[in-house]
């Protein structure tokens, strides 16, 4: 019979239109629910590198900090060795001081000359410098990162007592900044590159340098 045949012609017709319009509906839907996916598993990794890369971050500060610390006790003893000493004896222990950690280190008087230095003419002029009057004055004192001239500076000083327990020198030490590089790990950051910046953030250069410390592509 021809009457259920065009039925059943239609019913497929109208099935086929059904389903259509399903799918013009739901790949939307499913489009959506993918993005909506997709974005909540991209937050979800951010915020876990955020927590991995904010963990190791402070764990490098911590090591910086004793850096600092360890720093300000070489030139402690450095100042307490020299106290009293002539200047052909100040510049003979300098020289025997290891260097991995210092560009420069230096003895001035008060005045600001220098009294003996190592290396030879790598000598740091204090000048007006905050951090020198500080160390002068009987306070010992870590500086801020700064250029002189052509120079990144990032002193620690210390001041020598004399006879009478006054001030009587200062010991100096240059940081290599470059040394801090060695706190920076092969997994702290693998597809960029990482500086270093202080509580203002101010990037810390390496002496002569760029001011970026570690990187990889």
């Amino acid at each position: 019979m021809l009457w259920p045949t065009g039925l059943a012609r239609a019913g497929g017709r109208y099935r086929t239109r059904l389903v259509v319009g399903l799918l013009a509906t739901s790949i939307p839907i499913v489009a959506l629910v993918v993005v909506g996916l997709t974005a909540l598993a991209s937050s979800a990794l951010q915020r876990a590198t955020e927590r991995r890369l904010t963990v190791q971050a402070d764990e490098i500060g911590e090591s910086i900090d004793r850096f600092v610390v360890e720093r300000r006790n070489d030139l402690h003893l450095l100042a307490s060795t020299l106290a009293g000493r002539p200047p052909t004896e100040v510049a003979t222990v300098l020289g025997q001081v290891p260097d991995d950690a210092y560009d420069v280190l230096q003895v001035s008087d008060l005045s600001g000359g220098v009294v003996a230095v190592v290396p030879p003419g790598e000598a740091v002029n204090p000048g007006e410098r905050v951090w020198f009057r500080t160390a002068a004055a009987g306070q010992p004192v870590v500086s801020e990162v700064y250029t002189d001239r052509d120079e990144v500076r990032w002193i620690v000083a210390e001041p020598m007592a004399g006879p009478d327990g006054r001030p009587a020198a200062v010991a100096i030490g240059d940081v290599r900044i470059e040394a801090l590089a060695a706190f920076l790990d092969e997994s702290f950051a693998t597809s960029d590159e990482t500086v270093l910046v202080d509580a203002q953030r101010r990037l810390r250069p390496g002496r002569g340098q760029r001011p970026r410390l570690h990187g990889r592509g």
